[in-house]
């Protein structure tokens, strides 16, 4: 069986070594074809992470006007499409570092359940990966507030199975490109934080799952 393409977009702000050291990390993945799509928000544009980006096979894509996460990750997105259509688009922060299945672990629950629109995996402490920082996030009324689900709580004996979350985290957002067709792209007017959930919130409200995969 042949591995699954998958365009990841990396919406990269701040220190150029964070991002080199994520697309590190993706680059290891196992058991797929990774295409690197960098959207650079700084000020400066950063040649190591265009270089890393286009001796990968990936695309590299200067705003230093910085738009906002979600126009950047809208703009990876669109360039991930031109290109081609990959079997599934992944969304990241440039400070996450992936274990080498976690991309495959994605791309085979949106495969195999078409009503799962958005999927993410369990995120771990820097540092402490014996205990969850993610777990699936919720809205909390009448507040507001998010909340991330485990936060703090031990590793070991969560369980490894998908599980439906209120929304998934958007450090690392993986969907189908049917489900950009069918929702849309994410939402602009927040420049930094809750269109992730606003994403997952419109895909719910179509009848599709958001789910998180703490293994």
């Amino acid at each position: 069986m042949s591995a699954p393409s998958i365009a990841v977009i990396v919406v990269h702000f701040g220190p150029e070594d964070l991002c080199l050291g994520c697309l590190e990390s993706v680059r290891r993945s196992a058991g797929v074809r990774v295409s690197p799509v960098i959207v650079d928000h700084n000020p400066t544009p950063s040649a190591a992470v265009r270089d890393f980006a286009l001796a990968n096979e990936g695309t590299y894509v200067s705003k230093p006007e910085n738009p906002g996460f979600a126009a950047g990750a809208n703009a990876g997105i669109r360039e991930a499409l031109r290109e081609g259509r990959p079997a599934s688009l992944v969304i990241m922060n440039p400070d996450v570092r992936l274990e080498p299945a976690c991309l495959r672990t994605l791309h085979d629950v949106l495969a195999a359940s078409p009503d799962v629109a958005l999927a993410g995996p369990g995120l771990l402490w820097e540092g402490r990966p014996e205990r969850w920082w993610n777990v699936g996030s919720e809205v909390l009324w009448p507040s507001g507030k998010p909340r991330s689900l485990l936060h703090g709580e031990p590793r070991a004996g969560t369980g490894l199975d998908a599980r439906d979350t209120g929304f998934v985290c958007g450090s690392v957002l993986a969907l189908r490109p049917d489900v950009v067709d069918r929702i849309g792209f994410l939402p602009e007017g927040y420049f930094l934080y809750f269109e992730d959930a606003d994403l997952s919130f419109v895909a719910r409200s179509a009848g599709l799952r958001t789910v998180v995969c703490p293994g």
